[in-house]
């Protein structure tokens, strides 16, 4: 049984192998130690410190929030993973009490190469926490590493961040 076994995935981890050294040749492969690229503009933290209302109790670990009171998002530090992160979005007045599945619509382009917006469903959902009272969860799942800009839509109101993704 056990011989079995080894010949019927001896010859996948053989080609599993020999792609990821010619993917590694080719500098396919990239690491989460590596730099950003100086060509992909990722979404720095503003100067002074934007502090969204009703979020004053959010203890601000990881990440920061971009935006304006109309539209915010909290934008993370460190390279988002290309296997899928989750966005949380607000707005003031926003009520995830009332409205459990917000009209946010997302897109997401890639910038290197430069690539068409496709839209997404991030599966928008009201959320709420003990620090903050309402808040828009999303999800968005990238199809592969590089550069993306990702811009939400929320009653009339546009963001747009940049990610760079590993």
């Amino acid at each position: 049984m056990k011989s079995r076994f080894a010949f019927s995935v001896l010859p996948a981890v053989i080609v599993m192998t020999a792609f990821a050294k010619e993917a590694s040749a080719q500098g396919a492969i990239r690491k989460i130690t590596d730099p950003i690229p100086a060509g992909c503009p990722v979404t720095k933290p503003p100067v002074p410190r934007f502090i969204p209302p009703g979020t004053e109790r959010v203890p601000l670990i990881g990440g920061y929030f971009f935006g304006t009171p109309n539209l915010w998002v909290w934008v993370l530090h460190n390279p988002v993973s290309m296997f899928g992160e989750k966005v949380v979005w607000g707005s003031q007045g926003y009520d995830a009490k009332a409205d459990r599945r917000p009209a946010l619509t997302i897109t997401l382009r890639r910038l290197d190469p430069p690539g068409p917006a496709v839209a997404i469903d991030g599966n928008a959902a009201g959320s709420s926490s003990e620090h903050w009272e309402s808040f828009i969860m999303t999800g968005v799942k990238f199809p592969d590493t590089g550069c993306y800009e990702i811009t939400g839509r929320f009653q009339g109101e546009e963001l747009r961040i940049v990610y760079w993704v590993w």
